[in-house]
């Protein structure tokens, strides 16, 4: 048991600085805000977020595969996102306006792929608990 404890505190340890990293960032006032806030930050931080810019249409292809990888709100929360975030996000003029790829096909037996980055306090739990046993 002790070794467990130790192990997971030293992964807790080694995830702290990765998970405050990036929740200093200000998102722009509007509606959506609170939204992006609730829907976004159970698997990334805000500077994941803010860093992308996109047209209204590669924002939709991006939230919709963040809804079916678990990203949890209602259909009009979800126009909501997509509005803000195009609003606030919009393509850079150096950026072509090319459209989102298309999401590469997955296995719903497969294993979603998590940035190293992307630990939250959520799977620092589970990972808890899987440990215990």
């Amino acid at each position: 048991m002790l070794k467990w404890t130790v192990l997971l505190s030293t992964v807790l340890a080694a995830a702290s600085p990765v998970i405050a990293q990036g929740n200093d960032v200000k998102l722009p006032d509007g509606e959506g805000k609170p939204i992006v806030q609730k829907m976004c930050t159970g698997c990334h931080n805000l500077k994941t977020v803010t860093s992308k810019h996109a047209t209204k249409d590669q924002w939709n292809t991006i939230v919709q595969q963040m809804v079916s990888r678990g990203a949890d709100g209602t259909d009009e929360e979800v126009d909501t996102v997509i509005n803000y975030l195009a609003k606030n996000f919009p393509p850079q003029k150096d950026e072509k306006q090319e459209s989102a790829p298309a999401p590469a096909p997955q296995s719903s037996l497969a294993a979603p792929r998590i940035k190293p980055n992307a630990l939250s306090s959520a799977s620092l739990l589970t990972m808890s608990k899987v440990m215990k046993r």
